[in-house]
């Protein structure tokens, strides 16, 4: 198994533990959101420009279809064992694995379960809080929304700055939060073909998982920084958590196969994840 995806997969597992903690130490009553934060970035930032909404028909309806493949493909890696390696499994119930899908891609996998049903809720909201700023040793996790299609259907902007040399990374995904059954919610993010205007990375990212974001091409208006090519641009194939409620506890599970064409040294996930 390649060093640097465990590594980056560790990252999404800190989170998830410092979300958890957060979660367990609340006390107020969970609250059930309706979207993916639009409604918080509504209140907390008085309105979104009317350019973030999408208003073309057939651009919503692309995107909607693209993340409905995204949302299968969560289910079916977030519930199998086909080809996934056993590379972790620790004593509070956390199991990570591995997978080569297609032989090329790499997919790492985390189960936990939080020994609480009544935070189910509270899970939800903190995953979908797009406002809440991320700080975990020494790097600053960001999100900001590009468009908007539906309330449950979104462009975000996530980036990664490191507190110490104030070298950032990002990426640019579609994200959608779907209750796929009662007491069971998909919360999915992949990347599709689209045109940021990094003048130094014109690469074409294939997503060798969710394969019709391929033919799916957009552009966004990124800012200047991303326009100068003065960050380091990430790429989703998959990333997504699938959250349970069962009688006596929550089932969670992350997938997460993100693209990064810069070597392990340089990488400031790897960085920190380093022990």
């Amino acid at each position: 198994m390649n060093k640097w995806h465990i590594k980056i997969f560790f990252c999404v597992l800190i989170l998830f533990v410092y979300a958890t903690n957060k979660v367990l130490a609340s006390s107020p009553a969970p609250h059930t959101p309706t979207s993916i934060s639009v409604n918080n970035s509504l209140e907390q930032r008085d309105v979104l420009e009317n350019s973030m909404f999408c208003t073309d028909p057939e651009e919503i309806r692309n995107v909607t279809e693209l993340m409905n493949e995204a949302v299968m493909h969560l289910q079916y890696h977030a519930t199998s064992t086909e080809e996934y390696e056993l590379v972790s499994n620790a004593d509070n119930g956390t199991s990570v694995y591995f997978k080569k899908h297609g032989g090329h891609t790499n997919i790492e996998k985390l189960y936990n379960k939080v020994p609480d049903p009544n935070k189910y809720n509270s899970i939800i909201k903190y995953l979908c809080d797009l406002n809440r700023i991320k700080i975990v040793d020494g790097y600053v996790i960001t999100v900001k929304i590009a468009r908007v299609y539906t309330p449950n259907l979104l462009m975000v902007q996530q980036r990664y700055r490191n507190l110490y040399d104030s070298s950032q990374k990002y990426f640019y995904a579609f994200a959608t939060k779907v209750e796929i059954a009662e007491n069971t919610t998909a919360i999915v993010y992949t990347s599709g073909n689209i045109n940021d205007h990094n003048r130094a990375d014109k690469k074409f990212y294939r997503n060798t998982i969710v394969e019709s974001a391929n033919s799916f091409k957009t552009e966004v208006n990124s800012e200047a920084d991303i326009r100068n090519g003065e960050l380091k641009k990430l790429h989703v194939n998959l990333l997504g958590f699938l959250i349970k409620k069962e009688d006596d506890h929550v089932d969670f599970t992350c997938v997460n196969s993100i693209y990064d064409n810069i070597s392990d040294a340089q990488n400031p996930f790897a960085k920190m994840c380093r022990p």
